[in-house]
């Protein structure tokens, strides 16, 4: 039996007054206890000795503590969830088998066994004040991608998403083989017609942003078109609540999708976007304050032509313009056009169109690299 520092203690200052080295009011003061007390430790250790002032429990197993919950529990552990950490492991112990166990307890047990292990936390290298939340939803999105081994035994992918800065909820969530222009367009797109236009994206400086094109991107163009804003983070702090969503994902969600079976990026996405997102992540993760919604439902533009990749050829003097390697004629109707410009917008099942002075050029006329007629 391990007797603790404030037993011996204890033990220490009845010892010296029964042998008169202090008086009964001294005792008094080291144990901040009554007179009476006092006397009635003194009379129990010259009658049992020391282990007399040890208290009734001492090496006694606990009333509450039960073997067989403290086995089952961690036979579905060792079984099934061996690679989450401690507080997802307790919550789907909780949620799955119906086996609550306290925090406190489950680390314990944890540490008696070695699983489980916690991360280590590092410190951070520099101090960075917390910048406040958006006091409304649709105000600012963050928006970025993640490589990371998402699907067990299986390549690593990206995962896009957009959160919301007010509250994190997650507005858009997809896994793709890049973090491609089409990729991103095609999650603002959805957001705008699931929520509404925003007013700002946060994003970091990657080329799909215009961070190394001196500002120009193809999203960037859509955005100003729908009157968003785009603001390109300096560091990956200043972003750090997306970080921190994708720091959860890459704990839970991986996890989550470990434990559902799935195999492919098809699988993936199904999973994400209609059972994790909707009934795990935002249900638990989400701020649930009143939140006051300033997304732009009446926005009546046309996003599909909005959200497409737009480039311009020139038309030459025999009214023929090139478009991926290929010369196309412009119909006799439109009259001369040389000199002029033609739009290209590609959208984003890769199909695409012409337009000149934003009228769709129909009955264009396929050519072969002499500028004849195929």
């Amino acid at each position: 039996m391990t007797i603790g520092k404030d037993e011996q203690y204890k033990i220490d200052i009845i010892h010296k007054l029964m042998r008169n080295q202090i008086s009964v009011r001294t005792a008094q003061l080291a144990l901040n206890k009554s007179e009476r007390t006092i006397y009635r430790l003194l009379s129990k250790y010259r009658r049992e000795g020391a282990c007399a002032l040890l208290h009734g429990n001492k090496g006694r197993t606990p009333a509450n503590s039960s073997q067989q919950l403290k086995n089952e529990c961690f036979s579905i552990v060792l079984d099934k969830y061996y690679f989450l950490n401690r507080t997802h492991a307790r919550e789907k112990l909780k949620t799955d088998h119906s086996l609550e166990v306290s925090k406190s307890t489950f680390n314990r047990w944890c540490n008696e066994n070695n699983i489980l292990t916690k991360k280590v936390k590092r410190p951070a290298k520099k101090r960075r004040s917390l910048r406040p939340r958006t006091p409304s939803r649709g105000v600012m999105l963050q928006m970025d991608g993640s490589y990371h081994p998402w699907i067990y035994n299986h390549v690593a992918c990206c995962l896009i998403i957009i959160v919301d800065d007010a509250n994190g909820e997650i507005l858009w969530a997809e896994f793709v083989a890049s973090e491609t222009t089409v990729d991103c367009m095609r999650g603002i797109k959805n957001v705008i017609k699931n929520h509404g236009a925003f007013s700002i994206l946060y994003t970091d400086k990657a080329g799909v942003f215009g961070g190394k094109r001196g500002g120009f991107s193809q999203v960037n163009r859509a955005l100003n078109e729908i009157g968003s804003t785009v603001i390109h983070a300096h560091s990956p702090e200043a972003k750090g609540r997306v970080e921190r969503v994708f720091q959860t994902l890459q704990d839970r969600l991986v996890a989550e999708m470990r434990l559902f079976g799935v195999s492919n990026l098809s699988m993936a996405n199904k999973y994400l976007q209609n059972i994790f997102l909707p009934q795990i992540y935002n249900k638990q993760f989400v701020l649930k304050d009143d939140i006051k919604n300033e997304f732009n439902k009446t926005y009546t533009a046309d996003i599909d032509e909005v959200f497409t990749i737009k480039d311009k050829r020139k038309i030459a003097r025999d009214n023929v313009f090139s478009f991926k390697n290929y010369y196309y004629q412009l119909p006799e109707i439109m009259g001369d056009c040389r000199g002029g410009y033609v739009e290209i917008r590609t959208y984003l099942d890769q199909k695409w169109k012409a337009f000149y002075n934003n009228r769709e050029i129909i009955n264009l006329k396929l050519m072969n690299k002499n500028r004849r007629a195929s």
